[in-house]
């Protein structure tokens, strides 16, 4: 996994629990009304993959974005060059204003026996996935976006940031979803992709302090005993109900 320099470190990282369940809900109240007026999706001819990675890169613009691009008013640009501040892959703009950045990796990377129960979320992780985790945060955070996309198309992370209400220096967490996989049925991965696209409307999303050696919210003092990293990091560390919650009322 690619390491770009001046690597930023999430402070948080949390289990977007809700994820799913939004998705499901966006298909039943935009999807299906409307299934009626739009086309099937058209995917791009079979290619003879002979350089693994820049196939992959192009088949996922082609096959996985950019079939529901074409549905929302979107465009994808599969370059690691143009609008978007860093190396990324990919990004997604929308009325020509960038909204997602997206980061593509083989699955020697995103390799499913890495996963906890088909989450990345996880601190004790592999070193690959704690990289790549990272990269797709840089991009998102030098490019003041909310929301980016890691994918090796057989698994897909969604990727949110969030302010940690109350934090006085600016304190905020990665939320990740469970991986979609390219055969998911409920929801399948073009349906996540499409909620992406439409929750994603590309308004600023300052970036924390400048903290390139960050790993812990020890790291970082806050100016108040509420807002320690203690304090903080239990906010995060609550019961599943309670964090499902939480990340509910944030959506």
């Amino acid at each position: 996994s690619t390491i770009p320099p001046f690597t930023r470190h999430p402070q948080f990282i949390s289990h977007w629990e809700c994820f799913l369940q939004n998705v499901l809900n966006f298909v039943q109240q935009d999807v299906v009304p409307n299934t009626s007026r739009m086309n099937p999706p058209v995917f791009s001819p079979h290619e003879v993959v002979e350089t693994e990675v820049p196939i992959l890169q192009s088949y996922c613009a082609s096959n996985l974005f950019g079939v529901v691009a074409r549905h929302s008013s979107c465009k994808v640009h599969a370059t690691e060059h143009g609008s978007s501040i860093g190396a990324s892959d990919g990004y997604i703009t929308k009325d020509d204003r960038l909204t997602i950045v997206y980061e593509i990796k083989g699955k020697w990377t995103l390799n499913p026996q890495y996963f906890n129960n088909d989450r990345i979320d996880d601190i004790q992780i592999s070193s690959y996935i704690q990289n790549a985790r990272n990269q797709i945060y840089t991009y998102m955070v030098w490019n003041h976006l909310q929301y980016g996309i890691l994918t090796s198309f057989d698994y897909t992370f969604f990727c949110k940031r969030d302010k940690i209400e109350g934090a006085s220096d600016g304190f905020e967490v990665l939320y990740i979803s469970p991986g979609i996989s390219h055969s998911s049925t409920s929801p399948t991965l073009l349906e996540s992709v499409a909620y992406m696209f439409s929750i994603a409307d590309g308004s600023n999303f300052e970036s924390p302090p400048p903290s390139p050696r960050r790993v812990s919210p020890r790291v970082s003092r806050p100016t108040s005993a509420q807002n320690s990293p203690r304090a903080l990091r239990n906010t995060f560390l609550q019961p599943q109900s309670q964090s499902s919650n939480l990340e509910i009322d944030q959506s």
